[in-house]
């Protein structure tokens, strides 16, 4: 058992390490622009200068995450954007603070919600326009006068003068 263990253990570092292909279960989101890979080599971590020359180089790319998408989708160069590809980039969209979840979150005892008052209470808070029993603004501005919408007032002249000229007429 120790020597199977062992001898997989050596022979790890001599086989360079595949590459790992991650294919996504989402269809391409983002720019084309963020699709270009950006490879540099690294040298292996077990570097001896002494036998710099003889020892093996291994190199490695190192690709960001839209190149990762763009190397496993292979997306086609002509690529149109539309309502089922659309998305943010990839970083862009922070999460927000999950707050009230005790002082080791991050936001402190109160979680910035002060110490008293309704907004620093459980529950689902005030109403949109509440003013804390103060008269809102929507029900203090001046009340409209008059009918709401107002009356349609129809021009009956017109509409006897359409009526005698369909009368003249024998088409109809």
């Amino acid at each position: 058992m120790a020597r199977a263990f062992l001898s997989l253990s050596s022979t790890s570092y001599l086989t360079p390490p595949s590459p790992s292909l991650q294919i996504p279960s989402f269809s391409f989101k983002g720019n084309v622009t963020n699709l270009k890979p950006n490879p540099c080599t690294i040298l292996s971590p077990r570097l001896d200068l002494k036998n710099l020359g003889k020892e093996r180089r291994h190199s490695m790319v190192v690709v960001n995450k839209a190149a990762q998408a763009q190397q496993a989708a292979a997306a086609p160069e002509n690529v149109r954007f539309r309502l089922n590809n659309l998305g943010p980039q990839p970083g862009s969209r922070k999460k927000g603070k999950r707050k009230g979840r005790g002082i080791s979150a991050g936001q402190g005892n109160s979680c910035g919600f002060g110490m008293r008052g309704q907004k620093s209470r459980s529950g689902p808070g005030v109403r949109k326009g509440f003013e804390g029993g103060q008269m809102p603004l929507y029900r203090r501005i001046p009340k409209l006068r008059g009918i709401a919408g107002g009356n349609d007032y129809k021009p009956l002249n017109r509409l006897k003068q359409t009526n005698e000229s369909y009368r003249g007429s024998a088409e109809l």
